[in-house]
């Protein structure tokens, strides 16, 4: 057996990625192909590959880190809410299993005894299936991945107690294993509690100053390790610290870090990557102005550009739109995506300018970023006779842990249309080649921001999943040219070199883990009021308590131009 182990792991690697490949093709999570493959190779039909301990060793390591990045994935503060939507899944999930299993057995065996062990054992679940299945749907982040996660860790939990319950009852010489096993699992929660928060959050937190910093991947592996073997010796399953481990770890600005490093291979394993940014001239340019790194050559493809297709209107349209992507393997779920779809064009109407139109939605039944480009020559009726009909139609999706790209796109395709003689270029284009050489030589000679622009706009959002909304009322109003930062170290950094921000500097207080800042020039404050009054409209209420809020700053009220270096 040992001989084979090199052979045997070879064939495991090389068909779990052949067969979670034809999974994606049918439209299905890789983990059916992977489970296929060990029921196939196992000994349920082939008996090819035999149980062995490095297997299983290699194995119970990979699942503790994809329990550990579900952990990175929670947001602590949720933890409280999502525990308590989780609470009835959880016991449904324990309930119906041993009531069926109890019922069975006993109906089959009549012993009372068995029943109620048989009845245990079905409550099990694989909470490294759940999680993996999740991941590839881009499904962790969302309620109902939360929802599921904590519930699988409740059903472990609650399974262990009631197994060791009956043992307790049933055999007479262990009945005292019931408290003390009680009091282990507490100790267990408590002591990770009190470690993670009070010793390794303030440990990674404090990873610069004792010049640390390059070992961060290093010691998060040794935390994971650490609290999965606690986990283990106070009889709760090893996963369930793995994932308490990446849940206090998930709190610390290292988060994004750990994650590239670990569940993404990320090549620098075990050294920190010095970010450095420039600010150039705050009062007179826009600031933190992202390059684009040849968006349009990555993002568009020819095949989703249309040139007088054949609709009869804006619901013609939209339906033709998502089959084709669809047809192409950019969603996976048609109707899922056209509803998010027409959920946001409730919210206002996606024609931002006169002839022109940027529908657009976030949903997880997207596979990958796209954009369709639609060119209708002699005008599309878009149901919004203020603006007329639309010659032009950027149709955008994006999933909704994927928000950078997309925001990034959605402003520079906003930039574009809004230039007139990028506009007509684009209708008199023949071919999908020629809009695509337009939108490149854009990029190339886009014009520089106007210079009578008075007051620096800082938008602070502490909800992210707010922000391709915000990004759309911010064209609507006018406001072309934003930058957005979407790191919290690097806002905090800003905010200690820059106090006069005093966004930034509320952001800096540490009373939103997950915010994103947004900077522009604006011509007036009339254009931040618009600004609120059309986000109010929409749902989004900016106040301190709420969603985020916006602070205006007069351009001369700031002090010399200057360029600085951040070191993060």
């Amino acid at each position: 057996m040992e001989d084979n182990i090199l052979l045997h792991l070879a064939i495991i690697i090389f068909f779990s990625k052949i067969l979670g490949a034809l999974s994606r093709k049918f439209k299905q999570p890789p983990v059916i192909g992977m489970l296929l493959l060990g029921v196939v190779l196992g000994p349920t039909f082939l008996h090819f590959i035999e149980p062995d301990e490095v297997i299983k060793w290699i194995a119970k390591v990979g699942v503790l880190f994809l329990l550990f990045e579900a952990g990175l994935e929670t947001n602590l503060k949720r933890i409280k809410e999502d525990s308590k939507q989780a609470i009835l899944p959880a016991l449904g999930g324990i309930v119906t299993p041993f009531l069926l299993g109890f019922v069975l057995s006993y109906f089959v065996y009549q012993d009372f005894v068995e029943g109620l062990i048989v009845g245990i054992i079905l409550t099990a679940t694989s909470v490294s299936v759940s999680v993996m299945t999740l991941i590839d749907m881009d499904k962790i982040k969302s309620i109902e991945g939360r929802c599921i996660v904590n519930a699988a860790i409740i059903d472990d939990i609650v399974g262990i107690l009631l197994l060791t319950f009956i043992f307790g009852l049933t055999v007479k010489t262990e009945n005292m294993n019931v408290a003390l096993s009680l009091v282990k699992i507490l100790a267990f929660f408590v002591v990770s509690f009190i470690f993670g928060l009070y010793i390794l959050q303030p440990f990674f937190l404090n990873l610069k100053k004792i010049l640390m910093e390059n070992v961060v991947i290093s010691l998060a592996i040794a935390s994971v390790l650490l609290y999965s073997w606690f986990a283990e010796k106070t009889g709760l399953a090893a996963i369930t610290g793995a994932y308490f481990a990446g849940l206090f770890l998930g709190q610390t600005q290292y988060r994004r870090f750990v994650h590239e490093g670990i569940s993404n291979n990320y090549q620098r394993f075990g050294y920190s990557v010095s970010v450095k940014i420039r600010i150039y001239q705050i009062a007179g340019k826009n600031i933190l102005k992202q390059k684009e790194s040849d968006m349009w050559k990555e993002i568009i493809d020819e095949e989703l550009i249309f040139i007088n297709p054949d609709v009869k209107d804006k619901k013609d349209l939209f339906e033709g739109m998502v089959n084709h992507v669809y047809n192409k393997d950019y969603i996976r779920n048609r109707k899922r995506f056209l509803k998010a779809l027409w959920e946001r064009e409730e919210k206002s109407n996606t024609e931002l300018i006169p002839g022109v139109a940027l529908p657009h939605a976030r949903s997880n039944s997207v596979e990958k970023l796209f954009v369709c480009i639609i060119v209708l020559k002699n005008g599309l009726d878009y149901n919004n006779p203020e603006m007329g009909p639309v010659q032009i139609v950027f149709f955008f999706g994006c999933s909704e842990n994927h928000n950078k790209e997309y925001l990034q796109l959605l402003a520079q395709s906003s930039r574009v249309l809004r230039d007139s003689e990028t506009r007509k270029k684009i209708i008199d284009a023949q071919k999908p080649s020629e809009i695509i050489e337009i939108l490149e030589k854009f990029d190339e000679e886009e014009k520089p921001a106007e210079e009578n622009k008075n007051y620096l706009l800082i938008l602070t959002l502490n909800d992210v999943s707010k922000s391709s909304e915000v990004v759309s009322a911010m064209v609507e109003v006018g406001i072309t040219n934003a930058s957005i930062i979407d790191s919290v170290s690097m806002a905090k950094k800003l905010a200690y070199e820059m106090p006069l921000f005093a966004g930034l500097s509320y952001m800096a207080g540490g009373k939103s883990k997950e915010s994103q800042i947004i900077f522009c020039h604006i011509p007036g404050k009339q254009t931040a009021y618009k600004l609120a009054e059309l986000l109010k409209k929409n749902g989004i209420d900016l106040n301190r308590q709420g969603t985020g809020f916006i602070q205006t700053i007069e351009v001369k009220d700031i002090i010399g131009n200057f360029e600085e270096d951040i070191d993060l």
